[in-house]
């Protein structure tokens, strides 16, 4: 899912890549290397971990400066993707999960769709469901349509803390 601070030129809009892991090792660094790996160049990538107690935070610290961190103790999901959400900067925000890879054109494309449709400020990926090793298990399946700023307010979307 994606979503849309301010309008700003394309080119000059950053993006906050915002991964919420919680026990997610074995998957967390291609799913890092994916935000990382944007074609779009002004991009922050987040990575909260909700306190794991696998490798999940010595995998986070090997990206040193690449990614910003933020460790936490286990308050659950809603908790990390908002304590992600305060730490971001971007106009443009990608939520993602630690078991999930973007594809290399995910950035620029979610701010062409919010960009090219005015009153849009969410915006849900297609998905396509993979296994452990990375091969799909079937077909592409929309997961959700896009809403208006007014259609997000009047149903008072925040996660729960």
């Amino acid at each position: 899912m994606c979503a849309q601070r301010v309008s700003r030129p394309i080119d000059n809009t950053t993006v906050s890549i915002i991964i919420s892991n919680h026990n997610y090792a074995r998957f967390l660094g291609e799913c890092i290397g994916s935000a990382l790996n944007q074609d779009h160049e002004a991009v922050e990538v987040i990575v909260v971990d909700d306190g794991s107690t696998d490798e999940s935070r010595a995998i986070i610290q090997s990206y040193g400066r690449k990614i910003i961190p933020i460790l936490q103790a286990n308050r659950g999901q809603g908790a990390a993707i908002n304590a992600g959400f305060r730490a971001s900067h971007g106009q443009t925000v990608i939520f993602l999960d630690a078991d999930d890879v973007l594809e290399k054109q995910a950035a620029r494309r979610a701010i062409q769709i919010l960009h090219d449709h005015t009153g849009i400020s969410k915006a849900q990926f297609l998905l396509l469901r993979i296994d452990a090793t990375g091969r799909p298990l079937d077909p592409i399946h929309r997961t959700g349509t896009a809403h208006t700023i007014s259609d997000i307010s009047d149903r008072g979307h925040k996660l729960p803390d």
